[in-house]
This record gives C-alpha cells, structure tokens and sequence, in this order.
C-alpha cells in the first residue's frame, strides 16, 4: 500500500464526499467513469506470511478475538497484547475494527504496524473506503485521512493459506450519517495447519446498526457460505 492516494485519487474521493447517499454515489456520473479504481480501493486487501513460530508438536491452540475500536490506543494495545497472562500467549488473533491511513489513528497501518510489534503473520481485508475521518467525536483529528481504508484481520503465529473474505450486506445506508463509507462488512477466513491437522478460522464484526434478526442472517450467510465452499468441519473457529 502507498502512504496516501495520489493527487487523482483524491481527487475523485472529494468530488464523490458531497453525496449523501450510496444511490446517490452510484449514480453519479465521477463515480460511473471511476466505477473500477474505486471499487479496488474499498476492497483493499494484504498478506503478509513469514512466520512459524511454533513447534508442530504444540498441544494447545490459544485463540483471542477482539475489536480493538480503530487502533487509537496502539501502544497500550500492543504492550497488552505482549504482556497480559492471557493475550501474550494467543497463537491466532481473530480482530475487528483495524485502520489505515484514517486521521484518527495517526494515519498509521494499524494490521502492519500490530503484526510486525508481535511476530505475527497477517492477512488484512478493507470493509469500507472513508469519507470522513470518522465518527461526528472523531471529526475533530486535525489532520486529514491519507487513505481512509478500515477493516478487519487474522494474525497468527503459525503460516496462514486460502485467505478469502465474504462480504456481508449492510444492514443500512453507510453514506447518509455523519460517517460516510463506501464497502461492506467482511468475514475473513484463513487456514493453518497443526499437529497435520487443518484448522479453519473466521473473523467478523456483524453489522453494529442492525437488530438481532440482520445479525443472525448475517450469521446464517457465513454459516452457509462455508457449507457451500465444504469448509465445515469440527475444526472451525469464528470469533
């Protein structure tokens, strides 16, 4: 990824920030000329596979899950992750809620910047291309966003293989409130193998503005999904 979009990029972004629909983005005419390059930004993705640091003769698996809320606090969040009794000893992080280039985490690859702190491999998918610098609280971070991406991730100390995502349908309008998004929820998926044994792990951040019914259909889509694909198995963990 580069360190900000060039000067056609954003460009494009401001002309499209005055909508106040995703109709209404849609349908624009910058958008339809634009169609192809702006969706390869919302679905911005990574992988980054180096390590194994573990032996294969590991008898326990040790999986945390946790919406990390942007990044903000990335030292208190990386020095919790390599000293808490619990976390410093996770092999597989299952995280929701990882910026990019946003202004209210400093602009920084909070995915790369976690994995590179903690030895870990990584496989980051971008849910949603920002318009705004977040939240009507989070509006008043001085500087601007250089890339605006925000999604989700898998780490993991053991090699990770067919990462793939599933995108999951929005359960309102993202571009018609104070934070204006383009994309989608996404459920990360990834494989690694133990002890010759393939283990399956699926991270998600279910749609926050939604009743419990979307929730569970959204549920449902992943569970299908993973049927269809013969990815079920008593090896799986979501989080």
């Amino acid at each position: 990824l580069p360190e900000k979009w060039d000067k056609k990029t954003i460009d494009i972004l401001k002309r499209l920030s005055v909508y106040n629909s995703t109709r209404a983005v849609k349908t624009a005419g910058i958008f339809k000329k634009h169609r192809k390059k702006i969706q390869t930004l919302i679905s911005t993705h990574f992988f980054l596979n180096k390590h194994n640091l573990h032996s294969a003769k590991n008898s326990e698996l040790r999986v945390a899950s946790w919406n990390i809320e942007r990044g903000t606090h990335l030292e208190g969040i990386i020095h919790t992750f390599k000293n808490n009794p619990e976390l410093k000893n996770a092999d597989v992080l299952l995280l929701t809620e990882l910026d990019i280039g946003m202004s209210r985490s400093s602009n920084k690859n909070i995915p790369l910047e976690l994995a590179k702190a903690l030895n870990m491999n990584v496989f980051f998918a971008n849910s949603y291309l920002c318009f705004s610098r977040g939240t009507p609280q989070e509006e008043v971070a001085s500087q601007a966003n250089t890339l605006g991406l925000h999604g989700n991730a898998i780490l993991s100390k053991y090699p990770l293989s067919k990462a793939q995502t599933i995108a999951l349908f929005n359960c309102k309008d993202k571009f018609c409130d104070g934070e204006k998004r383009l994309g989608n929820q996404n459920a990360l998926i990834a494989q690694t193998k133990i002890n010759n044994k393939t283990f399956l792990f699926c991270c998600n951040h279910l749609d926050a503005h939604s009743s419990p019914k979307q929730r569970k259909k959204q549920t449902e889509q992943i569970l299908k999904t993973l049927k269809k694909q013969k990815l079920m198995s008593d090896r799986i963990v979501i989080g």
